[in-house]
């Protein structure tokens, strides 16, 4: 609990960033939508959900680099390595602030924002916390699509937290190509995958056993689905913290 109250304070000018960059983006964007619209605020209004995706990606992608970005550094990370806790303690800290914190306080931001401006929407639409709370379909096609891009962006946000804990210089870029190289490795081993899936389907398809190769791509979404959003992030995660406990020792 020491260590999470003196990172909050250590934290209070990138907060103040944050807070500073999410709103000027927010409203930056309002005008330029509301200038192409000939002062009217329907395309806006409209494109909120979409808005608030980008930020959350950029804001959750770029913690760890901006929160911890002297981790890992020659002179800075030692002060890091010699507070009083654990590493347990130091990565759940950077686990609660980079995870689950962020996202968190960007939504917030947003939703402030955007109940401020909420007088100037259509009466057709209406504000974030009322669209999340919306039990029509549309607006639950909505909620769905949000929670699903934010398992997706702590898939890819485990990388990112895992390459500012590997890397010492150039982090993010190192990471860009990382993730690239993953990914490249990730789609060959897919393709052999769902190669031998098809042989193996197909002998049983020929004698009518319930089984179709029409079957292959609902395997595979749900396999593919499991590994990206659910294995892949834990083990990343884990991969983190032991990578930490190595550099203590």
């Amino acid at each position: 609990m020491s260590l999470l109250q003196k990172e909050a304070y250590d934290f209070r000018n990138q907060c103040l960033g944050l807070i500073l960059g999410v709103t000027s983006a927010i409203l930056s964007i309002f005008l330029l939508f509301v200038i192409s619209d000939n002062g009217t605020f329907e395309k806006y209004s409209q494109a909120r959900i979409v808005l608030i995706n980008v930020l959350v990606y950029v804001a959750v992608l770029l913690a760890p680099f901006q929160l911890y970005k002297r981790y890992n550094h020659k002179v800075y990370g030692v002060n890091y390595f010699m507070l009083p806790a654990s590493q347990l303690e130091k990565w759940l800290s950077m686990f609660f602030y980079c995870v689950i914190v962020t996202p968190i306080a960007v939504i917030l931001i947003f939703a402030l924002i955007d109940l401020c401006l909420y007088p100037f929407f259509p009466s057709t639409e209406k504000t974030l916390w009322i669209t999340f709370s919306d039990t029509s379909i549309i607006h639950n096609f909505h909620r769905i699509k949000f929670l699903n891009t934010l398992i997706t962006l702590f898939a890819f946000q485990s990388l990112m937290f895992l390459g500012n804990i590997w890397f010492q210089r150039a982090k993010v870029r190192k990471t860009i190509v990382a993730i690239f190289i993953l990914i490249a490795i990730y789609i060959t081993l897919s393709l052999i995958f769902v190669k031998i899936l098809g042989m193996f389907i197909t002998p049983y398809a020929s004698v009518n056993l319930n089984i179709s190769t029409s079957q292959i791509p609902e395997v595979w979404s749900i396999i593919n689905k499991t590994i990206s959003c659910l294995v892949a992030p834990i083990g990343l995660w884990i991969v983190s913290f032991m990578k930490m406990k190595e550099q203590q020792l």
